[in-house]
């Protein structure tokens, strides 16, 4: 991530109004009834008014809990923030990462407008599975609103729109399912997919879990899926400095009371933040240390190992949350993932 980007994760609010299955043991270990006030939204813009001059992208994602809960929040700052660009002449980009059940039609043009290019949503295969898996708050299905609302953000061609479809072993083969509910709602040409992993950090889950090697077995037949059904998929890059922004000074994660961390994985968390947006400025504690001092090339199996420089020392809040380093799927399925590589790349490049 270049010296020249701020990148940063804001959560203005830890609540959700889902009841995910695989989260509920999660969010017992985080802050809860959390929302970003007037206060907090002030001291955050005076640390951007900070930052910004001496940058030449601001590039800002939503999450949460579900960011939508807070729109006006996210109104509210961006705005300002698109202010505070404009005066420095720094580039100002955006991203949504949401369950996608408030993600109503009304509310695109405001998206728009303040300046998101990119929408995440999750959908965890059939209309059966997602539901069991991502209901409402109450038990109420969240599917059939969840495919309305992605159409309706297609349709403005405005977004990005991407779908991520987490996966554990009560879901394996569902994805099909979606895959062609997708086609037949002419959205094959008109959105991203790709499979995200379910993690456990707790024993009552850890059996519906893939560990990496059999998790790689499944992205492979995924990405036969794809490409044997003609969707096209967004080529990674093969090469890296750090593996994400947990490595760097150019990216930050923060919850609703400004608390910092490196990775949105542990947004929340407080065992896990590195510091405080306070006067100004990021107040580090000694955690920052922990994170910013993991170096790879000091454990022999990682120095040794022939995909380093795609890996780069792998999650590296994963290493912090259980203590050791967890090897990325390509470690398994290289050789045949380049091969899908070179097939997607050289469809693309002549399409039927």
């Amino acid at each position: 991530m270049s010296h020249y980007v701020l990148s940063l994760t804001i959560a203005p609010t830890l609540e959700c109004n889902f009841e995910c299955k695989y989260c509920y043991e999660r969010e017992k270990k985080i802050i809860k009834n959390i929302t970003m006030g007037d206060a907090e939204e002030e001291k955050l813009l005076e640390f951007l008014t900070n930052k910004v001059s001496k940058i030449e992208t601001l590039f800002i994602t939503w999450y949460g809990g579900e960011p939508l809960l807070e729109l006006n929040r996210i109104i509210s700052l961006s705005n300002k923030m698109k202010q505070i660009c404009k005066k420095n002449k720094c580039k100002f980009n955006a991203a949504l990462i949401t369950n996608g059940y408030l993600l109503h039609e009304n509310i695109l043009k405001n998206l728009e407008n303040i300046g998101i290019k990119e929408i995440q949503v999750t959908l965890d295969g059939s209309p059966e599975i997602h539901n069991s898996f991502r209901p409402l708050k109450g038990g109420k299905p969240t599917f059939s609103i969840i495919l309305q609302n992605i159409k309706s953000v297609v349709n403005t061609q405005k977004f990005n729109l991407v779908i991520r479809v987490n996966i554990s072993k009560q879901n394996i083969h569902s994805y099909k399912v979606l895959l062609q509910i997708l086609k037949e709602e002419g959205l094959k040409e008109k959105v991203q997919i790709y499979l995200g992993k379910i993690i456990s950090e707790s024993s009552s889950l850890a059996s519906y879990c893939f560990d990496n090697f059999d998790y790689s077995v499944l992205e492979i037949d995924f990405l036969k899926s794809l490409l044997a059904t003609d969707w096209n998929i967004k080529l990674p890059s093969l090469t890296k400095n750090t593996y994400c922004m947990a490595n760097t000074l150019s990216g930050y994660g923060i919850d609703p009371k400004l608390n910092v961390y490196k990775c949105w994985e542990v947004i929340g968390k407080e065992e896990f933040k590195i510091g405080v947006i306070d006067e100004g400025k990021i107040k580090f504690n000694e955690n920052l240390f922990h994170w910013l001092s993991d170096d790879v090339f000091n454990e022999k199996k990682c120095r040794n190992c022939k995909i380093l420089p795609l890996c780069m020392g792998g999650c590296l809040a994963r290493k912090m949350i259980a203590g050791e380093r967890e090897c990325i799927t390509f470690k398994y399925s290289l050789s045949k993932k380049l091969i899908l590589f070179e097939q997607f790349y050289h469809k693309s490049k002549n399409p039927k």
